[in-house]
């Protein structure tokens, strides 16, 4: 296993996250969310709770449960990124994982509320962003991320939210 395949689960957790952000009131926070890879096909489970600090421990909690049985796995929550004039932006948090590679795939992506809308690129957190650098590493792991987002129901109308991105 490589980071392309990372960037397929990654991809399809993407695809999730916008579909269930897309439909969220403007205040409202995204429940974390862990897609499980079986032989079957991905099934995404959310994990509500009281709070949403609550709800992200539980997230974590299902990873590591995932990680000991040695399956890839995909996630994502809401977050906050801090930006360089000082104000912060919603993010839509992405995280795969397997126990081969060891280090956990990030990608970051910002979007507004009202309406919903995807806003500025993809951010690729170390160690992989290095990776994006090497020669065709960056077609590569884009291709691989859209063939993610293509094999969720949601493909179609996420695709339309990405390439109208503001």
């Amino acid at each position: 296993m490589d980071v392309t395949e990372l960037a397929f689960y990654a991809g399809y957790a993407f695809c999730q996250a916008v579909n269930v952000q897309s439909v969220l009131e403007p205040d409202a926070l995204m429940v974390p969310f862990v897609v499980e890879w079986s032989e079957k096909s991905p099934s995404a489970k959310p994990y509500p709770a009281k709070t949403q600090k609550e709800a992200v421990q539980l997230q974590a909690d299902a990873i590591g449960k995932i990680e000991q049985n040695f399956q890839p796995w995909s996630a994502g929550k809401d977050g906050l990124l801090s930006l360089s004039n000082g104000s912060k932006a919603d993010v839509l948090v992405i995280t795969s994982g397997s126990h081969e590679l060891g280090s956990r795939l990030e990608v970051l992506h910002m979007y507004t509320t009202k309406p919903f809308a995807l806003t500025g690129n993809f951010i690729v957190q170390p160690p992989y962003d290095e990776f994006l650098k090497k020669e065709n590493g960056s077609s590569r792991f884009f291709a691989s991320f859209i063939q993610g987002i293509q094999a969720h129901n949601f493909s179609g109308e996420c695709m339309s939210y990405v390439a109208n991105k503001s």
